[in-house]
């Protein structure tokens, strides 16, 4: 199917209210309807919306109540993470944690210290990534529904971590810097391998009306799923590099 460009939800229900067309998406999302699907039914609540004059509300009620009562009716799709997203995610975290750390270490010229707090933190963020994965929709709806609490989430962890880092600093072991470049190099290079097979595998589950109109560009889906974690990995090695610099 040839789709068509524009990538605005709204457009595909353009007389509902845009709000309930965002909240009848995003929870069709959370329940994890097929983008397709989405749209065919955007397509018959608009034509539904034409014929009787009524706003999206009076006619099929609240948006989330009227996506759950759809997916009742027909089922949600495939849910959960599959093996290869949760293998390039484990293997870009390995990079984005080392390598940063390998800059800063080759710009002192020092080997790459290890405390107690790393390993500690290093679990910390295995069990939290572990979790993440396993309850994805859970975490989602969580965002969705109290994005305060989300906001707040970010820096939470973060302040934690750095509990950790300073409370066990004193270093247990000193690796050298090129080994742990190698396996940073190598744990980048998987992820990157893995998101850019499966995503030529798969196309990107984007809304799509029957008309072929896309809510979202395919193109950005798969540039963002292969190149995201490289591209935090170099900002990150960046960061490294100034904060080195300026100390």
């Amino acid at each position: 199917m040839i789709r068509k460009r524009g990538n605005d939800l709204a457009a595909m229900a353009p007389h509902a209210d845009p709000r309930w067309v965002e909240e009848f998406v995003v929870e069709q999302r959370l329940l994890g309807v097929p983008g397709d699907r989405i749209g065919d039914a955007l397509a018959t609540v608009e034509a539904h919306l034409v014929d009787t004059g009524e706003s999206a509300s009076q006619a099929l009620g609240p948006a989330a109540a009227y996506a759950r009562e759809l997916a009742a009716g027909e089922g949600s799709g495939e849910r959960g993470i599959s093996p290869a997203v949760t293998v390039s995610a484990v293997a870009g975290l390995v990079g984005l944690i080392l390598l940063p750390r390998a800059v800063t270490a080759w710009l002192s010229g020092s080997g790459v210290p290890v405390s107690v707090g790393d390993l500690v933190g290093l679990a910390f963020i295995a069990v939290l990534t572990a979790v993440v994965l396993a309850a994805a929709d859970t975490v989602l709806r969580v965002i969705v529904e109290r994005p305060m609490l989300a906001v707040l989430a970010g820096p939470a962890l973060v302040v934690v971590l750095v509990v950790v880092f300073l409370t066990w600093r004193a270093p247990i072991a000193v690796l050298p810097v090129l080994p742990v470049v190698l396996v940073g190099v190598v744990a980048l290079v998987v992820s990157t391998v893995v998101s850019a097979r499966a995503s030529a595998r798969e196309r990107p589950d984007l809304v799509v009306d029957p008309t072929g109109r896309s809510a979202g560009s395919e193109r950005v889906a798969r540039l963002l799923s292969v190149w995201l974690m490289p591209g935090l990995t170099v900002l990150m090695c960046l960061l490294a590099a100034v904060t080195w610099a300026l100390a």
